[in-house]
């Protein structure tokens, strides 16, 4: 994952970033229809807000917050199963999506699938580290078998090492 992220630059279609000032800000690229959903929490956990990726994530044309420059702050869930869910739109046209996430003193598991069922679930569970932080960016290229479909996308807590293990939900973008 590179240490910067300009989600203006790399999300020419759409791009989104979660927890700035709250657990709760979603910002996103003004002015387009958006793409890129709001997360969902997954399981029981409180979704919290942190300050301090080694990643940063800078936008302009964005809302509610305009312009950004090198934010660390993202947010994060606790807890076995925990996590966040992510939705885009999928049709016969083959599109992209990159997912910036991460984990602490966890193993993760980043799910997607498309409505339809046209493609086989993509499940990866290789992100693990029991002691400190790991980020990644997922590229995925997907495309339906029709029309009016969702690409549904899910990073959960797949296992933990302590009482504090999580994982972070960051940025999103469409090329």
């Amino acid at each position: 994952m590179p240490a910067n992220v300009n989600l203006s630059t790399e999300g020419l279609v759409d791009w989104a970033h979660w927890g700035y000032s709250t657990p709760t800000t979603f910002n996103h690229k003004n002015g387009v229809t958006q793409q890129i959903s709001n997360y969902t929490a997954l399981g029981t956990g409180t979704i919290q807000r942190y300050t301090n990726n080694p990643n940063l994530f800078s936008w302009s044309g964005g809302t509610p917050n305009n312009n950004v420059n090198n934010t660390p702050n993202a947010v994060y869930v606790i807890g076995l199963n925990n996590g966040f869910q992510v939705t885009v739109p999928a049709n016969t046209t083959t599109r992209t999506l990159k997912m910036y996430v991460g984990l602490w003193s966890a193993s993760g598991r980043f799910e997607a699938s498309l409505s339809d069922g046209s493609a086989p679930v993509y499940l990866d569970t290789s992100l693990s580290n029991s002691t400190t932080t790991s980020n990644v960016v997922y590229t995925l290229n997907y495309r339906a078998a029709s029309a009016g479909q969702t690409l549904t996308i899910k990073w959960t807590v797949g296992s933990v090492f302590n009482n504090w293990s999580n994982v972070t939900l960051q940025g999103a973008t469409m090329p």
